[in-house]
């Protein structure tokens, strides 16, 4: 009888771990229609990676799922700037990180802004940057913190894709 009365609170704890298991399964795309079926998957792989550390066991197969979409799709074009490279020298993942963070503000926004879209992106690289203890040091990320933190991050992303306008 003690089990019975435990259950409810068994179930009430275990469903929202199985509601947030992610498959990274890439799809067999064959149409653009194939892609835009997956954009609820895709906004929650981006938002995976912004929250989850860089040895996380799925990471590698989210990072596919992601560039498997991106580069396919015809909804969202990512436009990686000289600088991101720069950025994402020692640590790689970083650059399915920027295309993510892209990824999450072309397809919230109706107005799309080369400028806006690289600061999110970019802002979103030095916030994981800084909270995820486990990344590889950088002092050009480090560099780009204190920017953020004095509101200069804007202006030093706009001086970076300055001549792509």
């Amino acid at each position: 009888m003690d089990t019975f009365k435990k259950a409810p609170f068994i179930i009430l704890f275990c469903i929202p771990l199985i509601t947030y298991s992610q498959d990274f399964t890439i799809p067999d795309y064959k149409t653009q229609q194939d892609y835009t079926d997956q954009m609820d998957n895709v906004v929650k792989v981006c938002n995976w990676l912004n929250n989850h550390p860089l040895n996380d066991k799925d990471r590698k197969n989210a990072n596919a799922y992601l560039i498997a979409w991106a580069s396919g799709t015809s909804s969202v074009s990512v436009a990686i700037a000289e600088y991101v490279l720069k950025l994402t020298d020692k640590n790689p993942d970083f650059l399915a990180l920027f295309i993510a963070n892209w990824v999450l503000y072309s397809t919230d926004t109706d107005s799309f802004d080369n400028l806006e879209a690289n600061f999110f992106a970019t802002r979103s690289v030095v916030d994981y940057y800084l909270k995820m203890p486990e990344v590889v040091k950088d002092k050009d990320l480090d560099k780009l913190g204190k920017l953020q933190t004095k509101n200069k991050l804007r202006d030093w992303v706009k001086s970076q894709i300055q001549p792509l306008r």
